[in-house]
């Protein structure tokens, strides 16, 4: 896709900087630091003549996601917190708020760029930043993070299904941490049937069910982890 795009708009288009971002989190999510960082510099400097004012949060939450593949959590969470007040100006601009309803005819055209997209961007912005915010030992900030973005995806209409129990599975994992076990389990557990629902026995299902599991564990309650 790099290569079409260079062919076509030419090595210093901001269009390029859609996509190499992309290529920098795959290049980062192999192990490949160095070369990551150089492809990171680049699209930085076409991000930033973009005409589109998202480009940039959409570049700073890849490279969140790559501070957290160098364990750098402490950097990751600083820039998640860039990212979130950058999107969380994106809507307060365009008056976008969280919408009563979606018009689902042509819902694809609807979501992109309207504000069903910037209230799920903000909403994937602030579970990356729970969870880093959970690694650095801010459990506090953790939650609140994680309160927010299940409020996002449970009251946006037209968000991926997958989101709820997504954001449900993030806030039950810091409430196990701070010993709400009664609140994490139901919340686990309404993961647990919610992603079971969606995609059936399969991995996305084993993930929130070992959180369950350890959250039990954590309790007392070792038979019911054993179970799970």
């Amino acid at each position: 896709a790099l290569e079409l795009q260079t062919r076509t708009l030419g090595a210093e288009h901001p269009g390029l900087g859609t996509t190499l971002p992309l290529l920098a989190i795959e290049i980062s999510n192999q192990g490949r630091v160095e070369e990551a960082d150089e492809v990171f510099r680049r699209a930085e400097a076409l991000v930033l003549r973009a005409a589109d004012p998202g480009e940039y949060p959409r570049y700073l939450a890849y490279l969140g996601l790559h501070a957290a593949n160098r364990r750098d959590y402490g950097r990751a969470l600083t820039i998640a917190r860039d990212t979130i007040q950058r999107r969380r100006a994106l809507i307060e601009q365009t008056g976008g708020g969280i919408p009563a309803s979606l018009d689902t005819r042509g819902a694809a055209a609807a979501i992109f760029g309207s504000a069903v997209f910037l209230q799920g961007e903000l909403a994937h912005a602030l579970m990356f930043a729970s969870a880093m915010a959970q690694r650095t030992g801010d459990l506090g900030g953790a939650e609140a993070f994680a309160v927010e973005a299940r409020r996002i995806v449970e009251q946006t209409p037209g968000l991926p299904a997958w989101w709820r129990p997504q954001a449900w599975a993030q806030l039950g994992g810091v409430l196990a941490l701070r010993g709400d076990f009664r609140g994490a389990e139901r919340l686990l557990a309404g993961a647990v049937n919610e992603r079971t629902r969606i995609f059936g026995p399969t991995w996305q299902t084993a993930v929130p069910l070992k959180d369950l599991a350890r959250a039990q564990a954590d309790e007392g309650r070792c038979e019911d982890a054993l179970g799970n």
